[in-house]
């Protein structure tokens, strides 16, 4: 998939997309003869990951923690993060 069409599939831009290569949230995704961006499957979900996490309302820098802790599970971080978020509110 070009990045134009996935950007159009997710609701962003495509300066979006390379926002978030260039700051390391998706990695570089290969590159054809002309040099188009391709997305294989596994960096598509990644980006939307990334873009999901984004529309729930999560800053980049928490995108960036929940994605950078290593091992644990990944919906425990987030709800974890999401609680505490609910806790600050009250």
């Amino acid at each position: 998939m070009l990045i134009g069409e996935l950007a159009k599939s997710l609701g962003v831009t495509t300066k979006t997309l390379r926002h978030y290569e260039e700051i390391g949230l998706v990695p570089a995704p290969a590159r054809a003869d002309n040099t188009y961006r391709v997305y294989a499957p596994e960096a598509l979900a990644r980006v939307r990951l990334v873009v999901g996490l984004r529309s729930i309302g999560l800053s980049i820098e928490q995108v960036q923690g929940l994605l950078s802790a290593g091992g644990g599970d990944l919906r425990a971080r987030l709800l974890g993060l999401l609680d505490q978020q609910l806790q600050e509110m009250s």
